[in-house]
């Protein structure tokens, strides 16, 4: 099977076209991802001062992210201008409904990027560099609109050292997803995942500093979904795990460092 970036993106397209009016659903057992979310955003704004802070929510979905981002600016009294770009326009139209003016969203091609009128302090990847068949041009397009001194977060990646024996057990006892989720999520099912130092080296060569984290918030937060939460004690262990060799996810957080001044 031959793959290619447009392919992928009308994978994701079709994907998301199938699956945005019960993504929601979804989402909401997300709880433990939720509050891993929450604790770094509050984290990130809280360290900037800025009367306003302009944030770039990427492959924003339905708007997950954007609302526990508004949820933590409200907590911190920050003020925030958001806008989020995504390749669904059905998950456009879903976020569009639920966040209304509170986020300015628009359909992206997933190639160019639209203008925009001014550079970003945050950017935001949630759940969504694994979809992409090629992170670098999207990495490369965003960097230079970060503002000096801004922040980037991506967040839930595929952690390729457990991905890799995930994937070999769902090829072995035939639990592989149907294909047009494989062709969606590509660097969960085609790869195993794309490797920290790979999205670290695309950041750290625009002067944007980096620094890996592991989590399982998303597998507790899948296992307690699927097994009820009368049983979700027995996944507890699982949040003090934090290592690439026991974590199903990794997240990054980037600082653009200010130009030195003369």
């Amino acid at each position: 099977m031959t793959f290619s970036g447009p392919k992928i993106i009308e994978a994701n397209q079709k994907y998301y076209k199938n699956i945005s009016s019960s993504y929601d659903e979804e989402a909401r057992g997300q709880s433990l991802f939720n509050h891993y979310l929450y604790a770094q955003f509050c984290s990130i704004l809280g360290g900037m001062d800025k009367d306003v802070i302009r944030v770039l929510d990427f492959g924003i979905g339905t708007g997950f992210a954007s609302e526990v981002l508004l949820r933590a600016a409200r907590d911190l009294s920050k003020s925030v201008e958001i806008d989020g770009i995504d390749v669904s326009a059905d998950m456009v139209e879903h976020a569009k409904k639920k966040l209304g003016t509170d986020v300015a969203i628009q359909l992206y091609n997933g190639i160019d990027l639209p203008t925009f009128n001014n550079n970003f302090d945050f950017v935001i990847f949630c759940s969504v560099l694994h979809h992409l068949y090629d992170p670098g041009p999207v990495i490369n397009q965003i960097c230079p609109i970060i503002s000096p001194g801004g922040a980037v977060y991506i967040a839930q990646e595929p952690n390729p050292f457990i991905n890799t024996i995930i994937l070999s057990l769902r090829r072995l006892f035939k639990l592989m997803p149907d294909e047009a989720t494989q062709e969606a999520e590509y660097h969960q099912f085609f790869t195993p995942g794309i490797a920290p130092k790979v999205l670290c080296g695309y950041l750290n060569s625009h002067g944007i500093t980096t620094e890996v984290s592991f989590t399982n918030s998303s597998l507790i937060d899948e296992l307690t979904t699927r097994f009820g939460r009368g049983v979700s004690v027995l996944f507890v262990p699982l949040r003090f795990l934090n290592n690439r060799f026991m974590c199903l996810s990794y997240s990054i957080r980037g600082a653009k460092q200010n130009p030195t001044v003369s």
